[in-house]
């Protein structure tokens, strides 16, 4: 378990230090439809593009519409990550997009990790999968 508590410090450190010229290239789409760098583009991380997602209001309760997008776009993430790089991630739980998440589908509190600090989205992707509209 120590080994996987430093793995997950590290690939939030990293995430962390992404360079502002590279979240500043992701083109945030409000409608949360998922990019096509998701799964074509090598320099884009699915978590960044996560990480850096403007919301304004992380209590805001969506239509059914944008709030099913909202789920399709972490589970995109989920399967990009594991598809270009052939592994799951972590995602921290003061993210914007995460909380919006949190708000609209209040069931994926239930695998948080780390002392509730992140999450896997490979976890999240499972309960998101349930939640089907």
């Amino acid at each position: 378990m120590p080994a996987r508590r430093i793995l997950t410090i590290a690939a939030l450190v990293l995430m962390s230090t992404m360079s502002a010229a590279t979240a500043e290239s992701y083109k945030h789409d409000p409608t949360f439809a998922v990019p096509g760098g998701f799964f074509n583009d090598p320099d884009f991380h699915p978590v960044g593009y996560l990480t850096s997602f403007p919301v304004k209001d992380t209590a805001q309760k969506l239509d059914a519409k944008r709030r099913s997008a909202l789920r399709l776009l972490f589970i995109a993430s989920y399967c990009a990550c594991k598809a270009k790089l052939r592994q799951d991630y972590p995602i921290a739980t003061s993210t914007a997009l995460y909380r919006l998440l949190l708000t609209n589908y209040p069931k994926v509190a239930s695998v948080r990790g780390e002392g509730g600090k992140v999450v896997m989205l490979g976890r999240l992707a499972k309960v998101l999968e349930d939640e089907r509209p």
